[in-house]
């Protein structure tokens, strides 16, 4: 085991509960609801898995682990090895692609909030394109929470490293990592400076599983567009909308995008 490394084996047990809101109970989210929860089913269905530890907290993320089974089929991608979860929350996600394939993969989740409990070997590490401590803001809902400013309220420090810095200090064994290697992203708005943190590791990666933000505040104004270049110019040259979430306006707020090799 490495510095900053933890260990969760545990597969089935539950981070912290999902919290409902208002929205969630509008004939919207009703109906986002009962289409996550039809994905689920059929995504459990197809992997021989029960649909019910899911349930509640990983049910806003079934369309998009529906969808990345049935893309991998279609592309004649190989289901992953490794799954390298950044920002990994209670690893609502990353419990479902397990799913993609018979055997289920090992997984290395980088999560700098201690009051979250992932799965499989774990970082509280912030991945970033720099170096050093850096400040974590919590939002209202506790279990939420990002890379900000210096004085930002509810906030407090933690460490920030690229993932480079981790491989080439052997706190990370990325020879060791079986490949197909999927990297699967959800920071808030600092997709970009994890993907720059990977540098030259990028190569050792087959798939990018990415929550982009589609909005203007705390995010540079053409951050998706250095995201599509920077991943393009590593040979990522395919991608897929899985998912976007829509909350009733006009655009979606955020969209699940796979990028390939």
């Amino acid at each position: 085991m490495h510095l900053g490394q933890e260990s969760n084996r545990s597969w089935v047990c539950k981070g912290a509960a999902m919290r409902f809101h208002l929205f969630h109970f509008t004939p919207l989210g009703l109906c986002r609801a009962a289409s996550h929860l039809a994905a689920g089913r059929r995504l459990c269905r197809l992997s021989k898995a029960s649909l019910y530890p899911f349930i509640p907290d990983s049910v806003n993320s079934m369309t998009t682990a529906w969808n990345y089974k049935l893309t991998i089929q279609e592309a004649g991608l190989a289901p992953p090895g490794t799954i390298i979860d950044v920002g990994a929350n209670t690893s609502q996600m990353t419990r479902l692609l397990a799913l993609a394939g018979a055997q289920p993969p090992r997984v290395i989740s980088f999560e700098p909030n201690n009051s979250l409990r992932p799965i499989g070997d774990i970082y509280r590490v912030a991945l970033l394109d720099r170096n050093g401590v850096v400040p974590f803001c919590v939002h209202s809902d506790p279990a939420w929470g990002h890379v900000g400013l210096p004085g930002e309220s509810s906030s407090f420090e933690v460490r920030g490293a690229r993932f480079d810095t981790l491989v080439q200090g052997g706190e990370v064994a990325l020879n060791e990592l079986e490949r197909p290697l999927l990297v699967k992203i959800d920071t808030e708005g600092n997709e970009l400076q994890v993907v720059e943190g990977f540098g030259s590791c990028l190569a050792h990666v087959d798939q990018m599983l990415i929550e982009v933000a589609n909005r203007q505040e705390g995010v540079r104004p053409d951050h998706m567009f250095l995201l599509f270049r920077t991943l393009s110019a590593h040979g990522f040259c395919h991608a897929k909308i899985l998912y976007a979430c829509y909350d009733g306006s006009l655009a979606p707020r955020y969209a699940d995008i796979l990028f390939w090799k």
